[in-house]
Order: C-alpha cells, then structure tokens, then sequence
C-alpha cells in the first residue's frame, strides 16, 4: 500500500475514534441555517434554525430549543421545500401514502398540494372512503362561498325523503359536476366540512333541486330529464333509466315536492281563503250533520218544524184563560188555586 493510501485510511480512522464522523449534509452541501426543520416523524419546527456541532439549535420568540441530530431528517428554508422532500422518500405509488402527505399539507396549510395527494390516492384506490371524504372537502373550500340558502319548505314528507335519499342520490350522481361549477344554473354544494355533515348544505341542495322541479307537470321536471339523459362532457347518463330505483325515489321526490316548486316564499304556508261574513253570500246548502252549523243537528230525514222556544224570563201566562177570570171575579166560589196559576194572579 502506498503512502497516499496510508494517509487516507489514517484521516478515516481518526475522525471515527474521536466521535466525529463526517456527515452526510455536510458532503452533499445542505445548509447548515435554515427556517424549517424537518423531524424523522415529519413533524415540522419553524424558527431561526443552526447546526451546532451534532445538535441544531432552535431559536423562537418564546426561547430556544437543542435537538439531537438523530431526530432531525431535513433542514431547509420553506415549507414547500419540505414538502418536496418528504415526496422524495415516499412510494407515491401507494394510496396509504399520497393520503399520508395529504393530511401533512393540510395541517401546514398547503391546500393545493393536499388536493392533488388526495385525488391521486382515489385514483389509486378508488373506493378509499377517507380519501374522497378529503377530496369532497377540500373541493369545496376551494370554491367560492355559497350564499346562505333560501328557506324552503315543501312539506314534511317531500323533505324527509329529500333528506333520507334524494340528496344521496343527487350526491352520487350529480355533485361530481354541479358542485364543482360545471353544472350552469343547477348548482349543488357538497355536504362534508371536516367529515360533518352540513344541515346547510342540504338545505341549500334542497332550495336548488326543487328549482328544477315542473309543477303543473312533475314527470317533465328537468331534474328527471337530465338524471336519464346524457348532457355536458358526461357520455352516460347520470341515472341508468327510469327503471332503477333511484330514479323511482327521484321520480317520486318530484311528485310530492311539485305542489311547493314556483312559490316566490316556500317557507309561507298558504294563507287559507278568508271565510264570509254573512250567510248571504255564499249559496244556502242542506244542514248536514258534518256541516258546521250553529243549530242542534236534528236525527232526522225531514225534521218537523218548530216553533222557538221563548226565553227563561218570559211570562207564560194566558191573558184568556177563564180560570183566571173566575178566581178574580168570584174568589169565594172557585176550587183552590193550582200551584202553576199562583202566580198570574200577582
């Protein structure tokens, strides 16, 4: 071995024996400041970062903190070079993963690479429930916010069922367009906020789906046309046809909203028809025993008439009776007075 060897494996085996390798940042040129410190766990720390011999000191406004070399897997100045970095050392061919980084972009508000994590995990996987439930939210905040919905009210049983089945069904089949801006006038809003759902998302879907209900003609709604037509950039319908039961359920959404569609104020109820104010204006009708009326209902077919009854405090004495002459006239000689006739002599 010549003496150029000898001097190399002699400069190795010192640095080893004294505790202080060479590093591997320090070969390929990392910076030894930095803004971001990336941990072995991903987890992030910001602040006024040095290397310090085999530890980084962090320096903050509330102090300063030491860490350990063997904690720390990348220094560097930005958040998206951290980001860049853990895609580097991720398989993004595993849907687990590309859901990993984007649940690491939204906790650092990187919204627009969370996004892209997310939809490649459901392209990856495309039932990834969790995954689709982050598309859905993430798709939303990007979208402008919706006006506050409109008070609706088409009956307890249409909005029952709207709630049960109708919005799941507009969900599956139509959200994926009308929620994302492509649908033109007929916008749906998606219902989960951090994996919540939204009472005023429904409500908002529900005020936009009974726009598209026809109420002198139900069947020719436009929700029940288009769910079985191919319209857009879609090649198929968003429903099969009218035989599977979600157009059925649609179908007879439609039928018990139609009486509500059209109303300037849906949350109104209808104002009942004012009631006449005298018995001559509206045409006299046989007294019935369902009908309201002020009379007693007679029980029979052709009831006698009567005469009415006088009033408690009427006199019911007979001017013309002789018997009350006779005990005027000549009270010594008629017979004791009957307890009905007392009082006619007074």
């Amino acid at each position: 071995m010549d003496t150029k060897a000898w001097l190399i494996l002699a400069l190795s085996t010192s640095c080893c024996v004294s505790g202080n390798p060479i590093w591997a940042s320090e070969q390929d040129g990392r910076p030894a400041r930095g803004r971001v410190l990336v941990l072995e766990n991903e987890r992030v720390l910001e602040g006024d970062i040095e290397r310090v011999g085999d530890q980084y000191r962090i320096r903050r406004a509330i102090g300063e903190t030491w860490l350990p070399k063997e904690h720390v897997a990348y220094l560097c100045d930005t958040l998206e070079e951290a980001h860049a970095f853990l895609c580097r050392r991720a398989n993004l061919r595993d849907a687990d993963e590309r859901l990993r980084l984007a649940r690491w972009c939204l906790r650092h508000n990187l919204r627009a690479s969370a996004l892209e994590h997310a939809e490649a995990a459901v392209a990856l996987r495309p039932g990834h429930a969790e995954g689709r439930r982050l598309v859905a939210s993430l798709q939303r905040s990007a979208t402008p916010e919706v006006p506050p919905p409109p008070a609706v009210d088409c009956g307890p049983e249409a909005t029952a069922l709207f709630t049960t089945k109708v919005h799941a069904i507009l969900q599956n089949a139509c959200a994926g367009c009308h929620a994302s801006g492509k649908g033109g006038n007929f916008r749906l809003v998606r219902p989960y906020d951090e994996g919540m759902i939204s009472r005023r998302a429904v409500q908002y879907n529900l005020a936009a789906a009974l726009a598209q209900i026809q109420r002198d003609a139900p069947s020719q709604s436009p929700l029940l046309l288009k769910a079985v037509t191919p319209h857009g950039d879609a090649e198929q319908p968003p429903i099969k046809n009218r035989q599977v039961p979600a157009y059925r359920t649609l179908e007879e959404w439609a039928r018990l909203a139609a009486p509500y569609a059209g109303r300037e104020s849906s949350a109104a109820a209808p104002a009942a028809e004012p009631r006449p104010t005298s018995m001559a204006a509206e045409p006299s009708k046989p007294a019935t025993s369902e009908s309201p009326s002020s009379e007693v209902a007679v029980p029979f077919a052709n009831p006698p008439k009567s005469e009415p009854l006088p009033s408690p405090s009427a006199d019911l004495s007979d001017p013309f009776d002789p018997a009350i002459f006779n005990r005027q006239a000549h009270p010594d000689k008629v017979m004791p007075k009957r307890p009905e006739d007392r009082g006619a002599d007074r």
